[in-house]
């Protein structure tokens, strides 16, 4: 097994690890009062969106932790999804630093330094992984 199929199984962890940590957003950003302000399909729209994406970050784990050898094969499929991890978390990581609002930012420190550790490393760990599917080296 190599260091990279590790790291992979690791993002599979981290990406379960964000899954449940999304349980307490809802309390900890205040939904009920900020969607009670917009109208029925605005509020539709965002819980299931906001399901849907927990659903992805869950089968994204899932894909880790149990088909890693599989996100480094030299093939279309694999370069297409590694590749597509990579852009995600790494879009999400520069969004999460320079986006999110400052002041929310500086009063959930702590949460703030834990999620954008964990973009960076996803969005490192699937360049890597992409990087493999190219050919190119091993990793």
């Amino acid at each position: 097994m190599s260091s990279l199929h590790i790291f992979i199984q690791a993002a599979g962890v981290v990406l379960l690890i964000i899954a449940v940590a999304n349980w307490f957003v809802p309390a900890k950003l205040n939904y009920a009062e900020n969607l009670a302000r917009v109208s029925p399909i605005v509020h539709q729209v965002f819980v299931i969106h906001s399901f849907f994406i927990v659903l992805v970050v869950v089968a994204s784990g899932a894909a880790c932790l149990f088909l890693a050898s599989r996100l480094v094969a030299v093939d279309p499929l694999s370069k297409a999804v590694s590749g597509f991890f990579a852009l995600f978390w790494s879009l999400r990581f520069v969004i999460q630093i320079y986006y999110v609002d400052r002041g929310f930012l500086r009063e959930h420190l702590v949460g703030h330094i834990a999620y954008s550790l964990a973009c960076a490393f996803l969005g490192l760990v699937f360049l890597g992984a992409f990087w493999q599917t190219l050919g190119l080296a091993q990793l």
